[in-house]
C-alpha cells in the first residue's frame, strides 16, 4: 500500500507545478490550502480530506486513486493494462459514445437538451490546428453547456494540463478581448490555440498552464484574433 502523500508529488511534478501553483488551482476550485498544508501531504505528516483528495485528482489526472494506492484496482478493468492499452480503451470508449446506441441516455430530471456547435478539428493545446469556420457539427447535449457557450472544441495534446485534458470537450463564449490571465481560444499565424493570455510590460504571450511548455509570444507581426473565452 503506498501512501498518498508521494502520490500527489509524483502528479504534480510529472505536470511540472510548483507547490504554489498547484496551491492556486485548488484556490481556484474553491479549496483555499497553503503551500505549508500542501509540503505537510506531499511529506506524509498529514493527509488531505475527501474533498480536497477528489478535487487533487481531478487536477492532477488521477484518474484512480485506488489502484495508485494499492497497486491494482480488481474493480477497474484499465487497472489491468499498460498506458498504450488504457489509451487504445479510451479511443474505443469515445468512439461507442458518439453512438446514440451505446451512449447514456439523458433522464428527465436533467431537463431539456440544447444543440450547439462543436468544431471537427481538435483545438491544439500544444502545437496548434487550424480552426475553420465551416468544419463543425451540431451537438445535442443536456444542460450541462455553461451559460454563455457559444460553441464547443474539442482539446489535443497536454499543454493544458490539469485543468483541460487530451481530447476533452470544452465550451467558449464567443467574443474578442480578454483581460490578462483569463483563457481563450486564439487563431495566431493560421493555428488555433487554447492558452492563457499574459499581457505585461514585457510584451504579450499565450501560456500554457503545462510548465513543460514554452509561452508562445505574439509580436507585432503576428497574426492574432482572440475566438472567444474559455467557460471553466
Amino acid at each position: 500500500m503506498n501512501s498518498i502523500g508521494p502520490i500527489i508529488a509524483k502528479y504534480r511534478k510529472a505536470l511540472h507545478l510548483t507547490q504554489p501553483e498547484l496551491s492556486e488551482l485548488l484556490l481556484k476550485e474553491g479549496i483555499e490550502v497553503t503551500d505549508k498544508a500542501l509540503s505537510s501531504w506531499e511529506s506524509g505528516r498529514t493527509e488531505p480530506g475527501v474533498n480536497q483528495l477528489f478535487t487533487l485528482c481531478k487536477l492532477l489526472g488521477i484518474k484512480d486513486i485506488y489502484e495508485d494506492v494499492f497497486g491494482t484496482n480488481p474493480y477497474n478493468p484499465f487497472s489491468r493494462l499498460n498506458e498504450l492499452g488504457k489509451d487504445r480503451a479510451y479511443e474505443y470508449i469515445d468512439m461507442l459514445a458518439s453512438n446514440e446506441k451505446f451512449a447514456k441516455q439523458a433522464t428527465a430530471a436533467t431537463g431539456s437538451r440544447k444543440t450547439i456547435k462543436l468544431y471537427t478539428l481538435g483545438v491544439s493545446a500544444g502545437t496548434g490546428n487550424f480552426l475553420d469556420d465551416d468544419d463543425f457539427e451540431e451537438m445535442e447535449t443536456d444542460e450541462f453547456i455553461p451559460t454563455g457557450a457559444d460553441f464547443a472544441v474539442h482539446i489535443t495534446g497536454d499543454s493544458m494540463m490539469p485543468m483541460f485534458r487530451d481530447r476533452q470537450i470544452i465550451f467558449v463564449h464567443s467574443q474578442n478581448t480578454l483581460e490578462d490571465g483569463e483563457i481563450g481560444i486564439f487563431s495566431l499565424d493560421g493555428n488555433a490555440y487554447c492558452k492563457k493570455l499574459m499581457k505585461n510590460k514585457k510584451g504579450t504571450a499565450l501560456i500554457s498552464l503545462n510548465k513543460k511548455y514554452r509561452p508562445i509570444p505574439v509580436t507585432e507581426n503576428s497574426t492574432c484574433a482572440i475566438l472567444g473565452k474559455v467557460l471553466v
